[in-house]
């Protein structure tokens, strides 16, 4: 059975027939012509420009200089949460699952002692009340033993009150307020950064603009021996050297607190300190500028020109060096196996002019060699 083409669908057939004949002509003659000839008449969309007014009739802007509207910025920026922690103006930069986060430092005045972690194991193991496993994943956090608790918030937490900026809402009020505004979120916070990855892609793979304006920085940095050794730190494409370099160039940088420890989080793991050292001496310019390392193995360790560092342990600091050298104190529990917290002792002894150590389990007495040394220490 036929079935008939109504008047209305004809019409819109005819229509696209002639549309498509037309443009066919007008392909063809463009053929035939030059590609100057064709476009000549053509008119070129531009690209908006967009201007920025300078607000004459704002008194905010021309009666008050920069100097006071950044001070007026800085208070807006102060929150009712601001007196709970132990650092104010911190905020955590994380890259996440692609997406950028900002979320304050909940750090506890507690946590400037670096040994605060192990003496609360300490009465743990000795009262029997509390859970050493939790506790010895804090000690061997990635984020260090300062921020161990904004980490816990941000794994198995979620944002909440804390964290909330007028940071966008300053930011949408005008084009001419836009840079001033973010001008001074770099100038009035301390962020914070724990991971290689964020730091390096804020620093040196998407660098922001406004970079310049920072002036106190935070940085932990752990990463694998292979990536911070004598040969690979040197080495064109290195992520350490990257982000020390992006580091120190910063203007308006008032103080920086670099702690650098590797991945092999054991008991023996070797940090090379003195290739670290020489570049972070290009940053003595700084006001502030301390430098976290691991615990000593022995009673001495090299760091750059050759010199030797004698450490005291009640006060690992050296005046010798264009920054401050602090030390994370020696570990004291471990997991040597899987769902069992260990308390160990250090024992150092020499072997013919070299110091050497092994560690002996409080338990059991057993006593457990230096695995990165070539011949047992037993």
């Amino acid at each position: 059975m036929a079935i008939g083409i109504t008047h209305k669908f004809k019409s819109l057939l005819r229509l696209r027939l002639r549309k498509g004949k037309r443009s066919k002509q007008l392909t063809a003659t463009c053929q035939d012509l030059s590609h100057d000839d064709c476009c000549r008449d053509e008119v070129v969309p531009e690209e908006p420009v967009v201007f920025i007014s300078e607000q004459p009739n704002s008194l905010f802007f021309q009666k008050l200089p920069i100097e006071v509207r950044k001070t007026i910025y800085s208070y807006i920026w102060l929150g009712a949460y601001d007196n709970m922690y132990h650092v104010p103006n911190g905020r955590h930069i994380i890259f996440k699952e692609g997406r950028w986060y900002n979320m304050r430092c909940v750090m506890s005045e507690v946590d400037e002692d670096r040994d605060f972690i192990q003496k609360t194991m300490d009465y743990i193991y000795e009262s029997g009340q509390g859970d050493l496993l939790m506790w010895q994943r804090r000690l061997s956090s990635t984020w260090g033993s300062r921020h161990w608790r904004c980490e816990e918030r941000i794994e198995y937490g979620s944002m909440g009150a804390i964290d909330r900026t007028d940071f966008g809402s300053m930011m949408l009020v005008c084009k001419r307020m836009y840079p001033e505004v973010v001008e001074s979120v770099f100038e009035s916070h301390k962020f914070i950064f724990n991971d290689l990855f964020t730091a390096h892609r804020f620093f040196v793979h998407q660098p922001s603009p406004y970079v310049s304006h920072l002036r106190d920085l935070d940085i932990t940095l752990h990463t694998s021996f292979r990536e911070c050794s004598p040969l690979a730190i040197n080495l064109p494409k290195n992520r350490v050297r990257e982000v020390i370099n992006a580091v120190k160039s910063l203007p308006s940088l008032h103080s920086l607190r670099i702690s650098v420890d590797i991945c092999d989080r054991g008991p023996w793991r070797k940090l090379p300190e003195r290739d670290l050292a020489i570049h972070f001496k290009a940053c003595q310019a700084l006001k502030k500028f301390v430098v976290e390392f691991p615990p000593l193995l022995a009673g001495k360790t090299y760091l750059f020109d050759g010199q030797d560092l004698d450490t005291d342990a009640a006060n690992p600091e050296s005046t010798s060096m264009p920054f401050t050298v602090i030390r994370r104190p020696p570990l004291r529990y471990w997991q040597f196996h899987p769902g069992e917290v260990e308390h160990f002792k250090w024992e150092m002894f020499k072997r013919g002019s070299q110091p050497h150590c092994r560690i002996t389990l409080a338990k059991s007495g057993t006593a457990i060699s230096n695995p990165y040394l070539v011949k047992s220490d037993g």
